[in-house]
């Protein structure tokens, strides 16, 4: 991981020249020293560096402190004198002495890298903070190193993250690198795949090599999802892609008589955007990867579905999945599906067909013959591994039975109305669950049925499946 990069003499000959009449504001130069430190600009700019050295060392003389670390700068590089590492420490001294921020940025350098002075990362800790403290943003991004490593301080990771913060902020690439590496790897933050890639970009974009670097094995790692599937690279959990459309939702016919009142009245809805459904229900392994537990009253079943997690639970489940694997700072993220789009993969969205019903769907998911298709209480007595009974027309496995399934909605009573993309009602005290479970008859594993409950509240038979936006 870069340290810092210390800004080449040129660069920081122009900033002092540009800036000179502030950088030293305990000594004021006078009218001859300023002339002096005028003709040493000249000779600097035309590649005479010996008799810029000679210029500024009579600026530096008279106290002038931009002068010293210029000077400071050029016995360090080599440039018009000979290199003499204990000359720039000497000068920098003189320099930061007065107050001069870069002077003690570059001088906690030396002693960090033992240049000129014995080695010390206390005291190049102590010289990073002076300047830090001043505002100077290599001094910031070097002072989050030296915490993030324990060198010369104890290891702080938070107070790395400050420190980088500060810097990236005031745009300084290396900070903004470091920050983005912080965020990837989780030192001292939540991991966060977005906020790494926004750093990463930012640094990269201004041509910092190693962000370059960075973004593209992230790209390599976490790729955008294409075509009509998708793996996550950090669980494993496969994707289907749903084609967008338009379908009746509620109590169709080949739900029969025995739908309840909130399944009606049947109404059209339209979804405009494609999305990824889950194939399977989100398993014990996939939950135990993300949160480290598995809280599952049929444990020790690593392929059967997470259960007994509240609607609560699965945002802090979402919050820490994102950040591990969401994509290169773009809208894609997962999520729970709203109702509608449940139920619409459910039915088999664009495959559905009409072979066994005018409306273009059966009554269960993917079958009106229940036992090919659901995990229901007459053929179980716990969950099953995902994906063991016959599939849907999308390739979806166990929308019925197994599990219910959370959706993102608070639940609410339907309208005749058509609607585009419904996220059901704005308030409400209990979300959505679909699709049944093992423990229950076969009336609440149709592709309509609906319940509701406390979302801070886990039940025995309810688990979840996740959407990916495009």
């Amino acid at each position: 991981m870069t340290m810092f990069k210390t800004p080449h003499l040129s660069l920081l000959f122009w900033t002092i020249l540009v800036f000179y009449p502030t950088a030293a504001q305990a000594q004021q130069p006078d009218e001859a020293t300023l002339k002096w430190f005028g003709k040493a600009a000249e000779y600097y700019q035309n590649k005479d560096y010996e008799e810029a050295a000679y210029w500024f060392r009579k600026a530096a003389d008279q106290g002038y402190a931009a002068a010293q670390v210029t000077l400071g700068s050029m016995y360090e590089e080599g440039q018009g004198v000979a290199k003499d590492y204990k000359k720039a420490v000497y000068w920098y001294r003189k320099a930061a002495n007065q107050g001069d921020e870069d002077a003690k940025t570059f001088l906690g350098v030396m002693y960090y890298k033992g240049q000129g002075v014995a080695r010390d990362y206390k005291e190049a800790a102590y010289w990073f903070r002076k300047a830090a403290d001043q505002g100077d943003e290599i001094g910031q991004s070097n002072l989050g190193y030296m915490y993030r490593n324990g060198y010369g301080v104890a290891k702080d990771y938070e107070e790395a993250i400050y420190w980088y913060r500060k810097a990236a902020d005031q745009g300084y690439a290396v900070a903004q690198f470091n920050l983005g590496y912080m965020y990837e790897q989780g030192y001292g933050v939540a991991k966060d795949y977005k906020k790494a890639v926004y750093w990463y970009r930012k640094a990269a974009d201004q041509g910092d090599e190693e962000a370059k670097e960075a973004l593209a094995k992230l790209e390599e790692e976490n790729p955008a999802p294409r075509g009509n599937t998708h793996t996550d690279p950090y669980t494993g959990m496969e994707f289907i892609k749903v084609q967008a459309g338009t379908f009746t939702m509620g109590c169709t016919s080949e739900q029969g008589s025995n739908c309840d009142d909130d399944e009606k009245p049947t109404h059209r809805v339209t979804l405009t955007q494609d999305y990824y459904i889950g194939k399977y229900e989100v398993t014990q392994a996939q939950w135990r990867k993300v949160m480290g537990s598995n809280p599952s009253y049929h444990e020790n079943c690593d392929n059967c579905p997470v259960e007994y997690v509240s609607w609560d639970d699965i945002q802090e489940f979402l919050v820490k999945l994102n950040a591990a694997t969401g994509t290169k700072g773009t809208s894609k993220h997962y999520r729970l599906p709203t109702e509608a789009e449940w139920e619409y993969a459910a039915r088999g969205g664009h495959k559905a067909t009409t072979a066994t019903s005018g409306t273009g769907s059966t009554k269960y998911a993917g079958s009106n013959t229940i036992s090919d298709v659901v995990w229901y209480g007459d053929n179980s007595n716990r969950t099953h591994p995902v994906g063991g009974k016959a599939a849907n027309e999308l390739g979806l496995y166990d929308m019925s039975g197994n599990v219910y399934e959370w959706c993102a909605d608070r639940y609410g009573d339907y309208s005749s109305s058509s609607q585009t993309n419904p996220k059901g009602p704005s308030s409400g005290q209990t979300r959505v669950l679909r699709g049944g479970g093992w423990s229950l008859n076969a009336r609440f594993c149709r592709v309509s049925f609906r319940i509701s409950s406390n979302p801070a509240g886990g039940l025995i038979y309810g688990g979840f499946r996740l959407c990916l936006s495009l």
